[in-house]
């Protein structure tokens, strides 16, 4: 799968202090009541700010020139560190001095310290000669420029009235999907396949049925097939694969999911090994809470999506076919027997034939777990994650095979909802959630969602969450 960070306290430290006092004449009444801190206007509590640089704007305090802001990343239970930006300014124009209302745009924070759909907290100080009058707290979120309209009540950008039209709910956000599959000739056609990877509840023709997706108020319309007697949406415009908002007047953003051709391998990969299976030795891995150093049987990517915008405002996710069937084919054991060592093949150095053996995630169903049975077949058309119980000789002392069988469309259905995940979220950030799809370790195919709300973790997927794809803002359509 694609590539895939807690607030620190602050440590007082006492030590030996030269004191040295003075004494000040105690400000007059008058001078009391002239020290203000200045108060914030916008955002103010629960408001959004939707461009960058920031726009802030707060009362003025009194007789005053000097500024500083400072800007807080609110930090969740996941996050492993607390990120402030602060940034001091004087009014250089003797008449803004004292002027009622202050607008500042912010130049001074970091790349990539506003995250989309992250919460913020804002304060202000007033820099007087004797005193630092700080404002109170208040909170903004920080999310894409997409158009907000009126009159639509899903906040997907398609007006109630025109969601009727082209028979897309006004209750859900409305995410347009065209699947793309590259031919044998390197030319884009539409991937066919791509619709019935999903069970649909729905009578309507083109909307597929994501759980993932739905739970985070989603639904999904399939557009693009082009074909006869086939179509992939009520509205017929939308089955044109060539389809383009920006030469319609309808509004509808696209999400293209491109399923690559035979042997193509992603090029970003930090294994280097060409879309194959292998064998790593002192692989850090994270099982139970707990993090280990061992010998484990990985993969190559079998999906990807590159942190660029398309024509239509989201990330495109690339999904590795090449990868996935080596997945099922390649073993990183030439032999798994009991009350052996387990004869492991080294990935990165072996020849390909080398690794069409047998591996403990795909053993034939219909071998046998006898006393010394070795299991040195390709394997079937299902993988599982069977568990080997070792000795503390490094033998094999049982193998308890999983009835959970999962099969190729098993995989490639979880790999496209991950990476629309991350198209969607735009980012690759993963999470320790091992119940959420977007958990930066496999434990299963099953086809997860967001953060689920019946798991006892918490990660930044879930329902409210900054990284939800239910989110304001994260599905959008705009006039092109």
């Amino acid at each position: 799968m694609s590539q895939c960070k807690r607030l620190m306290p602050q440590a007082i430290c006492l030590a030996s202090v030269l004191l040295s006092i003075t004494f000040f004449a105690p400000p007059t009444h008058a001078t009391q009541l002239s020290r203000k801190a200045p108060s914030l206007l916008f955002p103010y509590d629960g408001e959004t700010a939707t461009t960058l640089p920031l726009v802030l704007k707060w009362k003025a305090a009194p007789k005053i020139a000097k500024y500083t802001i400072e800007i807080n990343k609110v930090p969740k239970a996941y996050d492993k560190e607390h990120k402030t930006c602060t940034e001091t300014i004087r009014l250089s124009d003797d008449k803004n001095t004292y002027q009622s209302t202050i607008s500042h745009k912010v130049a001074k924070c970091q790349s990539g310290f506003f995250s989309f759909f992250h919460e913020y907290e804002w304060r202000i100080a007033a820099l007087y000669p004797s005193a630092t009058l700080w404002s109170e707290y208040r909170s903004f979120f920080y999310q894409p420029d997409f158009l907000v309209i009126p009159n639509d009540f899903d906040g997907d950008g398609i007006p109630n009235n025109e969601e009727h039209i082209i028979s897309t709910s006004c209750w859900k956000k409305t995410l347009f999907i065209r699947p793309i599959k590259v031919d044998e000739n390197g030319s884009d056609t539409y991937w066919a396949e791509f619709i019935d990877l999903f069970s649909s509840s729905f009578s309507q023709a083109g909307v597929i049925n994501i759980p993932a997706l739905e739970t985070a108020g989603i639904e999904v319309v399939v557009i693009g097939c082009n074909q006869d007697n086939f179509p992939c949406h009520n509205h017929q415009e939308f089955d044109e694969f060539i389809y383009s908002p920006s030469s319609e007047s309808l509004h509808c953003d696209i999400m293209d999911i491109r399923l690559e051709r035979d042997g193509e391998y992603c090029s970003e990969s930090p294994y280097d090994v060409d879309g194959h299976t292998f064998f790593k030795e002192g692989m850090e891995i994270y099982i139970d809470g707990q993090t280990f150093n061992d010998n484990v049987w990985l993969w190559d990517l079998k999906g990807y999506t590159f942190l660029q915008v398309n024509d239509y405002g989201y990330y495109q996710p690339y999904i590795y076919p090449f990868a996935i069937e080596n997945y099922f084919k390649e073993g990183a054991y030439n032999k798994i027997k009991k009350d052996e060592e387990p004869n492991w093949l080294d990935g990165l150095n072996s020849t390909i034939e080398d690794r069409n053996n047998c591996s403990p995630m795909n053993l034939d169903d219909s071998e046998s777990l006898l006393e010394h049975e070795e299991f040195t077949e390709s394997g079937d058309d299902t993988v599982e994650f069977n568990k080997i119980y070792y000795w503390n000789n490094g033998k094999i002392r049982s193998i308890e095979v999983s009835q959970d069988h999962f099969h190729r469309k098993d995989v490639l259905r979880r790999v496209i909802i991950h990476e629309i995940g991350h198209a969607l979220i735009r980012n690759r950030n993963h999470c320790d959630n091992p119940d959420c799809i977007m958990s930066k370790y496999t434990f299963d195919w099953a086809p997860k969602g967001f953060g689920p709300a019946n798991s006892s973790f918490n990660c930044e997927h879930k329902v409210g969450e900054s990284a939800n794809p239910g989110r304001r803002g994260v599905i959008h359509n705009t006039l092109n």
